[in-house]
């Protein structure tokens, strides 16, 4: 059996919310990988981008790393990285992956290395890798994936890593770099980073497109992936025909868990929620509140969360939703959703290409998230480098 470990999205040196025990959080759960990946056998390991969090990662992240990469390579496990949106350069500097070159192939930074072959259980496989491209860059990405699809022509084995939003595994068209279909054909497996939620797809000549997701909680938008066993990387077996894929959880990572309170029942219900955490949890978990009620002073209410959970959580964060505003909007919601949003914005701005380009930065901002932000940023700065504007 040839097993590959699949990794994304590990964002070492990431200090949530400015805790230290946050960046402990993700170095333990590398711990956790690498006794995984060691105990299935592993063959090859390909980590799809944001291996750090940043370019310049903390001393501890690179130490981290340094002992993950190297007590893999001692038994002869092949490794290879791509880089990410957050750990490339944004100027001309050192890639932190170089830092560990006898231990890891990082692949995708300059023309001579988007491609490399090794020998693992007699059979050669070709592993094709790009760095990460933003939206603008489009056309640049899909030069380079060219590029590939002519260095790796004839090869039999293959398999692409790429750290890319791909339509339609992130749902909105417009915030994603590729579609689908322009993914060059003939590739074994497609190793994907970048979006967070775990996902995966076979296509009708048997390979797959897939992507792991991040290893911990960087958004409290992937609780709901942790609360489901979502959280971890994939085992990809590529010793039939085909590929076959399975997935890892990770027992290490600490909970965040996302609770409503209502300000009437404030004490009652935060003694239930103590309760629930001394026997469930044996680290102490990030708790997100919505405190509903009205006229709450929330003096009061982190006084109590602090007096009743203080010695049982690591952290907590509150959205106050008050009852009475909540009605006023809700009013208001009505009206508003009857107006024809691009109508009226074509009636306030007087040219229509400013008028298509706030309706387009409109949309990709209500929808929300990382990469339909980074979208609207990139619309944004094309729309006045080529001075539309005027």
């Amino acid at each position: 059996m040839t097993l590959i470990a699949h990794i994304a999205d590990t964002h070492l040196g990431y200090r949530q919310y400015g805790l230290y025990e946050r960046e402990r959080d993700l170095y333990k759960v590398m711990d956790e990988i690498r006794e995984k990946i060691l105990s299935e056998h592993v063959k090859l390991v390909l980590h799809c981008g944001d291996f750090f969090h940043s370019y310049h990662p903390p001393l501890a992240a690179l130490k981290v790393t340094k002992n993950f990469l190297r007590n893999l390579h001692r038994k002869g496990i092949k490794i290879y990285a791509i880089p990410g949106d957050h750990d490339f350069p944004k100027r001309r500097a050192l890639l932190p992956h170089r830092l560990f070159d006898e231990y890891v192939k990082t692949l995708g930074v300059g023309i001579d290395a988007l491609v490399d072959r090794v020998e693992i259980d007699g059979k050669t496989l070709t592993i094709a890798g790009a760095r990460r491209y933003s939206l603008v860059y489009k056309d640049t990405l899909l030069k380079v994936l060219d590029i590939i699809k002519a260095k790796t022509s004839g090869d039999k084995d293959k398999i692409l890593m790429l750290h890319q939003a791909v339509y339609p595994f992130l749902g909105y068209e417009r915030a994603c770099e590729l579609h689908e279909g322009n993914l060059p054909k003939g590739f074994l497996y497609y190793a994907m980073g970048h979006i967070h939620q775990p996902a995966k797809k076979r296509l009708s000549d048997g390979s797959i497109i897939a992507y792991p997701g991040s290893t911990e909680i960087i958004d409290k938008r992937e609780i709901e992936d942790y609360e489901k066993g979502k959280k971890g990387f994939y085992l990809v077996d590529i010793s039939g025909d085909v590929p076959e894929i399975h997935r890892v959880k990770l027992e290490s990572i600490r909970p965040q868990l996302r609770r409503d309170v209502l300000y009437t029942q404030l004490e009652q219900q935060l003694l239930t929620i103590s309760k629930e955490i001394s026997e469930r949890y044996s680290s102490k978990p990030i708790i997100h509140f919505r405190v509903s009620g009205r006229k709450m002073n929330r003096e009061h209410v982190m006084s109590a969360i602090m007096g009743i959970l203080n010695d049982k959580i690591l952290h907590y964060r509150i959205e106050y939703v008050d009852l009475d505003v909540k009605r006023i909007l809700k009013t208001e919601e009505v009206k508003v959703s009857l107006l024809d949003i691009k109508s009226l914005m074509r009636e306030r701005l007087s040219d229509p290409k400013l008028a298509e380009f706030a309706y387009e930065l409109y949309t990709l901002l209500a929808r929300g998230g990382k990469a339909n932000i980074e979208a609207a940023k990139m619309k944004a700065k094309h729309f006045l480098e080529r001075g539309e504007w005027k």
